[in-house]
């Protein structure tokens, strides 16, 4: 979804709690610090896509380290992380230069040089789609000292809308036994918070959890 239309509290606090739910996979209703944790970044003016993006950041890291935990996290556990998004979000966003002492083409050029990296390790069976993501992100870098931030992230969304229409082709047909497996993940989470979710969250955690399991990349500049 997009956050062009705003959202009142109640509606930003359900779409935050489910899609957690969703990616902790535990049916646990926010706690009261949680809560306030919402209710910070709903005042701050946080999108939902920022704070989306800071949930998957965090449960991504957990995942790459070696050693496994059974820990059930909290959003006070990820609050830092969506933190960290929203600024790199508001001072890429701003124009000027970055933290790091880039310029804005030569973060856009290491952004998309990291996706283009990434594409190549993909699972096999979405190579096709792999690479014609990378023709359009090398397509892209060529065009980007002419280009704000803002255009950039508009054409990466194009291109992850493209892909991840190809993938999920591909997972009607050849990966069958994956989609089975995401539907069932999905449906025994839904079930378990015994709640209805909007489908744009649906739609967003399922792309994510398809993205993981065939290790594709998210394609934008806010990762």
């Amino acid at each position: 979804m997009t956050d062009s239309k705003p959202l009142d509290f109640q509606e930003y606090f359900d779409r935050v709690e489910c899609y957690f739910a969703l990616k902790r996979n535990r049916a646990l209703l926010l706690s009261p610090e949680e809560f306030e944790v919402v209710e910070e970044f709903y005042r701050e003016g946080v999108p939902l896509k920022v704070f989306f993006r800071g949930i998957d950041r965090f449960f991504e890291r957990k995942r790459k380290r070696k050693r496994k935990s059974r820990r059930i996290f909290f959003l006070t556990h990820v609050r830092d992380t969506i933190e960290e998004v929203w600024n790199d979000y508001k001072k890429k966003g701003a124009g000027s230069f970055l933290v790091s002492g880039d310029s804005e083409t030569e973060f856009i050029y290491k952004k998309i040089d990291t996706i283009i990296e990434r594409l190549n390790e993909c699972d096999a069976s979405v190579k096709t789609v792999a690479e014609r993501a990378r023709a359009m992100l090398e397509e892209l870098k060529r065009e980007a000292s002419e280009l704000t931030i803002e255009d950039v992230e508009i054409r990466m969304e194009g291109i992850l809308k493209f892909a991840t229409g190809e993938i999920f082709d591909i997972l009607n047909g050849e990966l069958k036994e994956v989609a089975f497996d995401v539907e069932r993940e999905l449906n025994d989470i839904k079930a378990s918070l015994g709640k209805d979710i909007a489908p744009d969250i649906v739609e967003r955690f399922k792309r994510h959890l398809v993205f993981e399991k065939l290790n594709f990349p998210e394609v934008t500049l806010f990762d």
